[in-house]
């Protein structure tokens, strides 16, 4: 591979070479070639080194590896021996030095795949460069059956869910916000606004705006010092806020300035809301994290953003990855937590790299060639509204995001990408250039005029499913957290407006850059800004999906469920889960107030037999290989939402 795809063959030969160490002391994985005792003889014959023999016989298994034709090693330890190429396979039957056996041409993309990638252990990009895609993955992106139409799945006609309607209406009650105190009916519960004040300032009257349609006052931390102290609330007063306080609304680009993570399973229940997702820091905020997270997915990172090094940490993986790319290969260096494009900078080679190796920054290949709107390289900001992460992530995509431009002609063959206004589009970078936000930024009508209806719709088909992989990615990183909170809890009453920025190449492939988990609410101020009408609407529907009730919820579940082939042992071991069973609920609630949003996972079109259906499905299968029940959960999800 080495910078380039594999070499095509009729068949290639994959050579596993025995030799040992002492690295793995538990020695959990052991696998036999034969007689241990005559490979350990033929190794000490070889090197005439009687007690390195006799270590090796001993040790046979500890360091394993196969070799590739074209010099690439791979230790048998990183292998995921249940992938279906490779578990036909009886290792242990093998009686010779050295074990051989061919694969296929038409396997040769699946190689990556063979590999599992352990945190800090092993990059998926020692394996292929960052810009190669499995052809079958190209090729489905592309066919124009892209965008379909869901249909059902076949329904019939069963009653085990009947015993379950007391348990849905008890569930429903969480599902089912009231605006009502449910101890003083004749009073409407209150929002509190909380956070940093300088982004209480900026974000509150925006970020508020769509809740006080439903008559809700607003009482923020400037307001009231009997709810704050010290931008915190007091744990003494937790009893009000579950009675009281209907929504939370935090504003801090700190994740534990307003609720610590350990005060979160208190707050959990049926009358609050709060705007904050446990862990979503550590999982996808911070840039360092959000690189730590999509790269458990393998090569399937490459579809929906950029592989990514976190120094120092990476440092040695990165210059061995990259010394396989091409050599004109630019790069972007990005600090872990600030925002606005402060801090970042491009290099055109490693060197460039050298005085900053020990200091914390996020490393990405720079993308040479970007699609560009008047000869300015352009992104995009979408805004993400994320109902739910674990076990199984809701979000929903509002469909009139915004297009930001940099000021700058872009120049590809500049150094160090030139100045920041041509290679930066953050709106804070570039409005010291041009003050007119609506010449600085684009909503997504005016972008599909410029690119044609059709083509802007294949676009934003592959906008939401990069967005939908990147989060479904977080989902077992999210339970890790979770479950250090407690067994049962969920993040049930919490959600998340997330700013998520992609880019997008010269053939109109998105890739997520980063995620902003308090993206500006800020208004330009502009009389009849498409700007400020984007973000205005945007919050107006927000508030529309998180406090609506249903008040059928719990019946149509049962309705929509007695609909499908599921009379499995693991099906309804599934769906008598009291989780699963909220999950259900809520994207059924939540279906019925998108308007201007829709779901980038659930993604309905999973129910056609599209490419894009294909894809997830691959993804799924390949994410989930070691764990067939959140598999399953998937599967049954999204027999589900096509019977809505």
């Amino acid at each position: 591979m080495h910078g380039r795809s594999l070499s095509r063959r009729h068949e290639s030969r994959i050579k596993i070479s025995c030799s040992a160490n002492d690295k793995d002391e538990d020695n959990s994985k052991r696998y036999r070639y034969g007689n241990k005792f005559f490979v350990g003889i033929f190794f000490c014959a070889l090197s005439g080194w009687i007690l390195l023999g006799i270590v090796l016989h001993f040790m046979l298994s500890s360091k394993t590896q196969f070799t590739f034709q074209e010099d690439i090693t791979i230790s048998i330890q990183d292998l995921d021996l249940d992938h279906p190429l490779l578990s036909s396979h009886e290792f242990h039957q093998a009686d010779e030095e050295d074990i051989t056996f061919t694969i296929q041409d038409a396997i040769l993309d699946e190689l990556p795949g063979l590999l599992e990638v352990p945190e800090n252990e092993m990059e998926p990009t020692d394996l292929i460069p960052w810009w190669y895609l499995k052809p079958s993955i190209v090729e489905l992106l592309n066919t124009h059956d892209f965008i379909a139409n869901p249909s059902p799945v076949n329904q019939h006609t069963s009653q085990i869910f009947d015993n379950l309607e007391a348990t849905l209406l008890q569930i429903s009650r969480r599902v089912n916000w009231q605006v009502k105190d449910p101890f003083h009916n004749d009073v409407n519960k209150t929002i509190v606004a909380i956070g940093q004040k300088h982004v209480l300032k900026r974000d509150l009257g925006v970020g508020s705006s769509g809740f006080k349609e439903f008559g809700l006052e607003v009482i923020s931390a400037s307001d009231t010092s009997r709810a704050i102290s010290s931008g915190r609330i007091k744990s003494n007063l937790r009893s009000v806020r579950h009675r009281d306080w209907g929504v939370v609304l935090c504003f801090s680009l700190d994740s534990n300035y307003c609720l610590k993570s350990s005060e979160f399973p208190q707050f959990e229940n049926e009358f609050s809301r709060i705007n904050r997702i446990v862990g979503l820091k550590e999982v996808l905020w911070s840039k360092d994290k959000f690189c730590s997270t999509v790269r458990k997915t393998g090569t399937w990172m490459n579809v929906f953003t950029f592989p990514c090094f976190v120094l120092p940490v990476d440092s040695d993986w990165m210059f061995k990855s990259m010394s396989r790319w091409q050599n004109d290969v630019s790069l972007i260096v990005k600090p872990y937590k600030m925002g606005g494009g402060k801090g970042i900078f491009v290099v055109d080679d490693l060197i460039g790299l050298q005085k900053i190796m020990a200091q914390k920054y996020v490393v990405q290949p720079y993308l040479s060639k970007p699609h560009l709107l008047n000869g300015k390289k352009w992104d995009i900001r979408t805004y993400v509204l994320v109902t739910g992460v674990y076990p199984i992530v809701r979000g929903y995509l509002f469909q009139e995001g915004l297009v930001r431009l940099a000021t700058g002609n872009y120049d590809p063959n500049a150094k160090a990408g030139g100045n920041r206004t041509q290679y930066l589009t953050n709106t804070s970078v570039n409005r010291k250039q041009e003050k007119n936000m609506d010449v600085l930024t684009w909503t997504f009508s005016k972008l599909e005029g410029h690119l044609g209806t059709e083509t802007h719709g294949i676009m934003m088909s592959r906008v939401q499913l990069a967005i939908g992989m990147m989060l479904v990615s977080s989902e077992t990183q999210f339970g890790r957290i979770f479950n250090k909170l407690g067994k049962d809890f969920s993040c049930y009453n919490c959600y998340h407006l997330l700013g998520v920025d992609l880019i997008v190449d010269e053939d109109l492939f998105p890739r997520v850059i980063e995620v902003n988990g308090q993206p500006s609410m800020e208004l330009s101020g502009q009389s009849g800004s498409k700007y400020d009408a984007t973000k205005l609407l945007m919050q107006k529907e927000l508030a529309k999906i998180i406090l609506t009730p249903m008040s059928s919820v719990a019946t149509s579940t049962i309705q929509i469920l007695n609909g499908l082939q599921l009379e499995t042992v693991d099906s309804q071991q599934t769906l008598h889960n009291h989780e699963f069973l909220y999950y259900a609920m809520q994207v059924l609630r939540e279906s019925q107030n998108l308007n201007s949003f829709v779901s980038v996972y659930p993604d309905k079109v999973q129910c056609s037999s599209s490419s894009r259906a294909r894809i997830w499905t691959m993804f799924l299968d390949d994410l989930y290989t070691d764990d067939p029940a959140r598999r399953f959960s998937h599967d049954v999800i999204s027999k589900f939402v096509c019977n809505m």
